[in-house]
């Protein structure tokens, strides 16, 4: 990419202001970028800790008439400031997409997406969507699912690139971690890390816990945290109650991505529930941990998890499964050890922030 190359992205929120896998991909995406190139964003949480010039709009209702108003105008008068738009792109309304052709036909508005959303409903106004996609001088997809879906939406090659951010180990001793967090030197932690809601499934994994025998969860030392919040909160803590697993379970609400590393350090597992990904950041950050992985047989998961190979993988919904793997993982080290490594190798061959970061650079030179 040339350094006069200027680049705008349109992220209407980000991290830390949410905390979600796109919008801290996006954080740390254009953090990168703009020690090197001239950056911008249009959105509603100002960004200030980095060189990136902010271009605020207003959360005025209706959001899904105002939000794109805002940023169409915002982008007619910056067109001779940027050469190229990035758009990070999860299904919503067409008033969000549809001028977005208009703008690169009439006034030269060069515009590029990436596709985080890993539902891949339906469109409901299918000439717009195929419009905006064809019209962008590059897509990329997040997931191998997302590409071939939205190829065959679209008829139009897509990039793969996982979502990828720099990864850094916590340095303190994992069992000062256990003693500081009220655990033994034995204990054995399972980790979940990522939003309290449905799709991610915390509900199936406190049916699980409660599956499971008290008296192996404790003579074996066996713990749980779940680490973030969201909509499901108040319902799993309730579900912990009824069980009587408050000895077992420990929800500690959202962590800033900087401080999750403790977390992953202080954990012996990883357990990811959810019922389909873009691509999980936190289940690439659990590889990059070397920790074992008990994984959800779901579009996103079982493109990265191979059963027995670096990770294990229940069915969905199926907690009874979900139970016995919990056990099994724990009771068999020499299992647990093989798919941890294998995990961390595949993590080093395909997960490299670098070389994403290098293959963004690319495209933008298109």
């Amino acid at each position: 990419m040339n350094k006069k190359t200027r680049l705008l992205y349109v992220l209407p929120q980000i991290y830390p202001f949410v905390t979600g896998g796109a919008e801290i991909f996006h954080y740390h995406l254009l953090k990168e970028l703009a020690k090197d190139y001239p950056a911008g964003c249009i959105g509603v949480d100002d960004i200030k800790d980095f060189n990136v010039t902010f271009y605020k709009i207003s959360l005025i209702k209706p959001w899904r008439i105002s939000v794109p108003l805002q940023t169409f105008f915002k982008l007619l008068s910056l067109r001779k400031e940027y050469d190229i738009v990035h758009l990070n792109y999860s299904q919503g309304s067409f008033l969000h997409w549809f001028y977005y052709p208009i703008l690169k036909k009439i006034f030269k508005i060069k515009y590029g997406l990436t596709i985080h959303d890993p539902s891949l409903y339906e469109w409901k106004h299918k000439r717009i969507f195929r419009w905006v996609f064809r019209n962008a001088i590059f897509v990329v997809a997040v997931s191998e699912r997302l590409k071939e879906g939205y190829e065959l939406r679209c008829g139009r090659f897509i990039h793969y690139l996982p979502p990828l951010i720099p990864l850094v180990r916590h340095s303190e001793d994992r069992n000062n971690l256990l003693l500081q967090n009220g655990y033994s030197e034995r204990a054995k932690v399972f980790l979940f890390a990522g939003s309290i809601k449905d799709s991610k499934r915390p509900l199936i994994l406190i049916d699980a816990i409660n599956h499971i025998s008290r008296e192996w969860l404790e003579n074996s030392e066996v713990h749980f945290i779940l680490a973030g919040d969201g909509e499901q909160v108040g319902e799993v803590n309730e579900k912990i109650r009824n069980y009587e697993l408050q000895k077992f379970i420990k929800l500690v609400g959202r962590i800033p991505q900087e401080k999750i590393n403790l977390y992953y350090k202080l954990s012996s597992y990883y357990i990811i529930p959810s019922i389909h990904e873009g691509k999980s950041m936190s289940l690439i950050e659990a590889m990059f941990n070397e920790l074992p992985i008990i994984a959800c047989d779901a579009p996103g998961i079982n493109d990265i998890i191979i059963n027995e190979k670096n990770g294990l993988l229940f069915k969905l919904d199926d907690y009874k499964q979900l139970a016995s793997l919990i056990v099994r993982i724990v009771e068999e080290p020499t299992l647990s050890a093989k798919i941890s490594r294998n995990a961390y190798e595949d993590y080093k061959n395909q997960f490299q922030f670098k070389d994403m970061l290098h293959k963004y650079i690319e495209l933008y030179n298109i």
